[in-house]
């Protein structure tokens, strides 16, 4: 990292003629190359003397997340997500989108801030593991996951309404706490709709967006489809009714015309499916 360091202050010398230019752009390197290869608490440790960081959570293709104390607020936990070098417009485009919504089933947003050349967001910290962990251990029964797809449903409905897509609703954004509360995270190609959609999960693009054709609300439900399948087939095995198995059919389906418009309808057909189920207590 030194090394790093000092070949970036022998270039940067070359622009910059006075030692206060310097060394300000200096402490901004010298913070984006700690935290891009950060997998522990990072200089500063303290974000605009508010948040303490306590540790790190993980790391994303365009940031990573960091679990945060808010010392104006007692006990409270916050997660701090710096972005990238090539990050940085997917964290302002989260941004934009998140100081809009106001979900129980939507990570809560408090926030985007600029420090030493830095650009982070200040987030809800969600306690939980992400739908896509909770399948790979087989840990959900199938009417835990329709539960779980449920409340994804509800708060794609709630986007919908504000005039939202999410366009990258995948097991590892949903995540869900202790108590059983589904989270939808990760708003970094959320965006009004109609629009073209530029990136994505390839596995899992709609055919709409691979072909480069404006995507709305209907993607969501192609992508949301998707991850239902891919939760009860890595899921301990049991007996899928076939009334679910068309469920799936109509919410991946390639023709728009063909997929399921509304999430009232899907949330209808879902409860539909959840009656040839005895879930007893503890089972959701």
């Amino acid at each position: 990292m030194r090394a790093m360091l000092i070949s970036a202050g022998n270039r940067v010398r070359n622009y910059f003629r006075t030692p206060s230019q310097t060394a300000a752009l200096l402490r901004s390197l010298d913070l984006r190359i700690r935290i891009e290869h950060a997998k522990s608490p990072v200089f500063p440790t303290i974000f605009v003397n508010r948040y303490r960081i306590k540790e790190f959570i993980g790391q994303g293709g365009t940031a990573n997340v960091f679990l945060a104390e808010d010392m104006k607020q007692q006990n409270k936990q916050v997660a701090i997500k710096v972005a990238h070098f090539d990050g940085i417009k997917y964290l302002k485009n989260e941004a934009k989108a998140l100081r809009q919504l106001n979900h129980q089933n939507i990570i809560g947003f408090y926030g985007i801030k600029y420090e030493d050349g830095v650009v982070y967001s200040v987030l809800e910290y969600v306690e939980g593991e992400s739908l896509e962990s909770l399948a790979e251990k087989g840990a959900l029964s199938l009417p835990k996951i329709l539960d779980i797809i449920s409340q994804v449903c509800h708060a794609l409905k709630y986007l919908k309404e504000q005039g939202f897509a999410h366009f990258e609703v995948k097991p590892k954004n949903i995540m869900v706490t202790k108590e059983g509360l589904a989270k939808l995270i990760d708003f970094g190609c959320a965006r009004l709709f109609p629009a073209f959609v530029e990136s994505g999960t390839l596995s899992l693009l709609p055919p709409e967006i691979r072909e480069g054709k404006k995507a709305d609300h209907r993607s969501d439900i192609y992508y949301l489809g998707m991850s239902l399948s891919i939760a009860i087939n890595k899921t301990a095995a049991e007996n899928i009714p076939d009334t679910l198995r068309q469920v799936i059919s109509k919410m991946t389906a390639n023709n728009l015309l063909m997929r399921y418009n509304s999430y009232e309808e899907i949330l209808k057909d879902l409860e539909e499916v959840k009656k040839t189920f005895y879930i007893g207590e503890g089972k959701l």
